[in-house]
C-alpha cells in the first residue's frame, strides 16, 4: 500500500491490498486524508459460504486469510478519513453490496462506493469524477 504519484496535482490516493481480520493502523496512518482510499474487501463469512457452496468452517478461513472485512475497512477510513473510499476486487453479487455498506458504515459515515471492473476516478482538489472506462 502506499500514495500514488499524484504530487503534480495536489491530489493523493492510496492502495490498499488485503487486511486480514483486523484493520491496520500503518495503512490508516498512511492514507491519512488521502482524496481516494481503495481496499480489496471481503464478503462476510455467512456470504461467502452461502454463495460458493463451502462449509462455513472452510469460508471462514477463506475471509480470514484473503480480502479486508467491510467492517475493518469502515475502521480504517474513520481514522483515515478519506475524501472517497472504494472497495475493489471484491466478489460483488445484488446479495453482497448492502452488507458492504452497512460493515463500512458502522464505523465511518463518509462517502464509499463499491468499485467495479473499468471504473476510473479523475481526481482534482474540487471533485472527484467517476466513469466507466472503455
Amino acid at each position: 500500500m502506499g500514495p500514488s504519484d499524484t504530487a503534480s496535482s495536489g491530489t493523493d490516493s492510496a492502495w490498499c491490498g488485503r487486511v486480514t481480520v483486523s484493520p491496520s493502523y500503518i495503512t490508516s496512518d498512511n492514507a491519512k486524508s488521502a482524496d481516494l482510499f481503495i481496499s480489496e474487501t471481503a464478503p462476510t463469512t455467512e456470504r461467502y459460504a452461502l454463495a460458493t457452496g463451502l462449509p462455513l468452517d472452510v469460508a471462514k478461513n477463506v475471509v480470514a486469510n484473503s480480502h479486508t472485512p467491510a467492517k475493518a475497512l469502515g475502521k480504517m477510513c474513520q481514522l483515515a478519513d478519506p475524501r472517497l473510499a472504494v472497495t475493489c476486487h471484491a466478489p460483488v453479487d445484488p446479495e453482497e453490496l448492502q452488507a458492504y455498506y452497512n460493515g463500512v458504515a458502522s464505523h465511518w459515515d463518509g462517502n464509499y462506493i463499491v468499485g467495479e471492473d473499468l471504473m476510473v476516478f479523475n481526481v482534482s482538489k474540487d471533485q472527484i469524477l467517476i466513469r466507466k472506462g472503455a
